[in-house]
């Protein structure tokens, strides 16, 4: 918008950019992984650098008052329009180098394959056992170190007790997934990290935040740590039991919900991404009906709290 003002003090005639220009800044300009670049960047690199051309343009058609320069996308075309009067008299176009659409565009080899069957298993686990439906699920990445990810909003900011087993079965479903649809001895590497992160997740919440066996601060046998009790050895293995216990509830669930994951790999593994709308589609037509199978796990602190109350005040009165 700023650009289009700029443009009309300098030339006197209007600039429109129409929503696929919107589009293709974002296509062109975020990095859902690594975030977003500058966004003046991609607008400088992709419409402004070429502005000047379409402007020179107008020369070639001197009869007409050209009151209006309306641009969009089609395909890896920048096309303008030009009217006078409203009435279209003119158009031109000019190629664009569009680097992250080639990119984005669907490899299907086969670590596309692995990716869309790993982190459908993740999605999966996540909305039966945690009632989260992702906000994307990507199965080809701009980030050549990367294979893909799915992205969900957790809307609670703390952990519960009853969450930490459900919690551990979404972070392994991509490595059940492969187990299930692939087999044992073809499992890939592609859990490592997610292998890591429910380690590190179970370490935090039996060694730091008391949800283990016994509220204890736990730390190592050293000077610093005075003050912490030093033997691991019944967390470690409390952890070694619930990374167990987390991945026979992810293949006991995926295996449950077979049909969903076949479909959802499927698809991924022809085409780069599932927005949420598409994703619920999904669960929609292809999950269990009985769904959220954790539901115990959500529950209201203040309405516990409230009917606590209540019933405390309904109590007789003791007479001093």
């Amino acid at each position: 918008n700023k650009l289009a003002k700029r443009m009309k003090a300098f030339t006197g005639i209007d600039f429109i950019f129409e929503d696929s220009i919107n589009r293709l800044i974002y296509t062109e300009g975020v990095y859902p992984v690594q975030g977003v670049r500058p966004i003046i960047t991609t607008i400088n690199q992709q419409i402004r650098s070429n502005l000047s051309n379409f402007i020179q343009e107008i020369y070639l058609v001197p009869s007409e008052n050209i009151s209006t320069l309306k641009f969009y996308i089609n395909e890896d075309r920048l096309i303008c329009d030009y009217y006078s009067s409203q009435i279209k008299v003119h158009s031109s176009e000019k190629i664009l180098s569009l680097v992250l659409k080639k990119l984005r565009k669907p490899k299907n080899d086969e670590f596309q394959v692995i990716t869309a069957v790993h982190e459908s298993g993740h999605a999966i686990l996540g909305y039966i056992l945690l009632g989260l439906t992702p906000e994307i699920i990507c199965s080809s990445s701009t980030d050549s170190s990367i294979g893909g990810f799915v992205f969900t909003r957790f809307e609670q900011e703390y952990v519960a007790k009853n969450q930490i087993l459900p919690r551990v079965a979404m972070m392994l479903g991509g490595y059940a997934a492969e187990d299930i649809i692939f087999g044992k001895d073809n499992i890939t590497t592609g859990a490592e990290g997610d292998i890591e992160k429910a380690t590190t997740f179970l370490s935090n919440m039996y060694l730091k935040c008391g949800l283990g066996d016994l509220p204890i601060n736990y730390g190592l046998p050293v000077a610093d740590f005075w003050t912490s009790y030093h033997n691991h050895t019944a967390i470690e293995e409390k952890i070694k039991e619930t990374i167990m216990e987390g991945l026979s509830l992810a293949k006991a669930t995926l295996l449950k919900e077979k049909h969903l994951l076949l479909f959802m790999s499927d698809y991924l593994s022809e085409q780069v991404t599932l927005s949420k709308v598409e994703t619920s589609a999904f669960f929609e037509k292809y999950a269990q009906k009985e769904k959220h199978l954790n539901k115990q796990s959500f529950i209201s602190y203040r309405g516990i709290l409230k009917k606590q109350k209540k019933a405390f005040n309904q109590l007789p009165q003791l007479i001093s």
